[in-house]
């Protein structure tokens, strides 16, 4: 009985059960394939687990000498790893059924991605469909971190609108979760208030995982650290696209900041003349081509990293030189010999939009491809044949179609589209994905009248004030109505995308700061008053609402030294202003800051 007693009584004593609540420490951390040190595949944290794109819960945690069995549940699904610990930085890992992996918990500081991916995005690119991302911040202190972060998603139909920011809140484990309407791959960007703002590269329909690691502490308690610590040391993604996501974050950098150096692209711009400026542009394409070639080669980049990156490079360079003529406040015209040097684009359409900078280059399509039109009845007319023209000129393609309904959009979501427009677009706009998202547009601003026939209860306007052409007493008799309390100013247009998604965020704003002495006052500029009266009816902005004729409006242009909107001031309680540019409601912590130091 005793010889068989004694081993019984070992077994027992080296098997233990952990509660959730004590993962083992040596289990705790992001784990990485050994093979590259790249590929996030697990994650073990106090309170979940994560692997293949979904957090799981722990059922049991049992142990056997340096060996563990971890049963994870996700819904009603389960899992069950075996993981043995090889040494401090090394785990092996063996899903039930599946062969062992070898993990690291060490980042590669040479990356090699193995040319992991040999195939190229094919089409159809344009969808219609929910992207979503999953996260976490490790180490999570709701005391240091804020509790919300934000994915903005800028595409040719999202463009800047409000649709194009998604906010989410972080859970008090650190945890994330968020759904956004999509419609191309592409990089978006990922913001942690307060901590960090970095990239993913995501796709509609797919499910994608990031983690910021502990590292982030350290940078969001003392931001001078980010000097040190780079995207790469601190970011983690998983699922089909993670590691694209990676090789994202460093040919981004490369391509940004060290092939050309940003000053130098700052004072070529601003310095050279247009044709010097176009010479000088083209060449340092070459030698961004060639550099991210070289990097891509260095790195063993995917096929997908590669193509995503020249057609960055492409449509950065496109924006570049058609932006030229706007490098000033003063605007100035093209001459033919620029732009008949201007690069051809001779890929596929759809390819063009994995990239971000595609949406800049539909903008600036305006500018090189004016049409001589003849005098037309009606404005919708008019911009018909200049549709017409661009259309003809691309052969009716996908950029031909994406101009046309960028242009239709903007137009739409200042005043509206009249039934001349819509049947137009119905006729030449044959991409099924954009005619709906054309027509769904028009059909939420008819109901969005309707909900809003009136002015919000909080919405006060201040009377017409007569003033000479070049005085600003008017706006000095308006600051006057507000003496003792602190005056924000949004200087907005109807027409302007930028303007109206700082609506969304000084909501929030004016929640926070409804008992302080703050006056929201919004001064509209270089606009139509009644377009802008229906604007601040159908988005219910609260505040004092002044308009700006065209002689004031350039009394503030010149008083401020702008030309661009939206443009903020903040007045402190002694009528003095304090910032003639002041941060936008959107920057959250910022302006927030700003505020408690002159409500004190």
């Amino acid at each position: 009985m005793r010889k068989l007693f004694l081993p019984a009584l070992l077994i027992v004593f080296s098997s233990f059960a952990f509660s959730q609540q004590n993962l083992p420490s040596q289990l705790k951390g992001n784990w990485l394939n050994a093979a590259d040190s790249i590929e996030w595949l697990y994650s073990f944290q106090p309170g979940f687990a994560v692997c293949e794109t979904l957090f799981w819960e722990y059922k049991t945690i049992n142990r056997n000498g340096n060996e563990y069995k971890l049963l994870l549940a996700s819904g009603k699904e389960e899992k069950l790893l075996s993981v043995k610990v090889i040494d401090n930085t090394s785990l092996q890992i063996t899903a039930e059924g599946k062969s062992p992996i070898r993990c690291t918990n060490q980042k590669a500081r040479k990356p090699d991605f193995r040319n992991y991916d040999t195939q190229e995005f094919k089409e159809p690119i344009l969808v219609d469909d929910t992207a979503t991302i999953s996260g976490f911040i490790e180490d999570y202190d709701p005391t240091i971190f804020s509790k919300t972060g934000s994915v903005e998603y800028y595409s040719v139909l999202s463009h800047f609108e409000d649709n194009s920011k998604t906010e989410f809140k972080i859970q008090p484990d650190g945890r994330f979760m968020l759904k956004f309407r999509m419609f191309n791959p592409q990089n978006v960007w990922l913001s942690i208030d307060g901590s960090t703002q970095t990239t993913v590269f995501a796709k509609p329909g797919k499910t994608h995982m990031v983690c910021f690691n502990k590292l982030l502490k350290g940078v969001t308690v003392d931001s001078r650290k980010w000097k040190e610590i780079s995207d790469w040391q601190v970011n983690h993604y998983m699922g089909e696209y993670g590691l694209l996501s990676e090789e994202l974050l460093l040919l981004e950098k490369y391509f940004y900041y060290a092939i050309i150096p940003v000053q130098e692209r700052v004072n070529s711009r601003e310095n050279m003349q247009q044709l010097e400026y176009e010479s000088w542009r083209l060449h340092t394409y070459e030698k961004e081509i060639s550099g991210l070639d070289s990097l891509g080669n260095a790195m063993n980049c995917s096929a997908k990293a590669r193509q995503v990156m020249n057609k960055t490079a492409l449509f950065q360079l496109l924006e570049n030189l058609l932006g030229y003529p706007f490098k000033n406040a003063e605007s100035f015209q093209l001459s033919q010999k620029y732009i008949d040097r201007l690069p051809v684009i001779d890929s596929p359409s759809e390819q063009n939009l994995l990239t971000s900078q595609y949406v800049f280059y539909i903008n600036y399509l305006d500018f090189v491809m004016e049409a001589n039109t003849a005098p037309q009845r009606n404005y919708s007319e008019q911009l018909i044949q200049q549709y017409d023209y661009v259309m003809d000129k691309f052969n009716s393609d996908l950029t031909g179609q994406m101009y046309a309904a960028y242009q239709i959009l903007l137009i739409h979501n200042s005043i509206g589209l009249d039934s001349v427009l819509v049947e137009w677009a119905k006729q030449r706009i044959t991409n099924p994905v954009l005619i709906n998202y054309l027509l769904e547009a028009k059909k939420a601003k008819e109901e969005l009248k309707l909900k809003y026939s009136a002015y919000d209860s909080g919405t006060l306007f201040i009377d017409s004030i007569a003033s000479d052409k070049n005085s600003d007493a008017f706006f000095m008799e308006i600051l006057k109505k507000f003496e003792g309390k602190v005056v924000y100013i949004d200087f907005w247009a109807d027409w302007c995308s930028p303007c109206r998604a700082e609506f969304e965020p000084a909501i929030k704003l004016k929640q926070d700061y409804a008992d302080k002495d703050i006056v929201f006052l919004y001064l509209g500029i270089s606009c139509k008053k009644n377009l802008w009266e229906a604007m601040i009816k159908e988005k219910q902005i609260e505040g004092y609402h002044y308009w700006l004729n065209k002689d004031q409006g350039q009394v503030m242009y010149k008083k401020f030294n702008f030309n661009g909107i939206p443009h903020f001031l903040l007045v402190d309680k002694n009528g003095a202003i304090m910032d003639s540019d002041a941060p936008r409601t959107s920057s959250k912590v910022e302006i927030r800051a700003v505020l408690d130091g002159l409500l004190k």
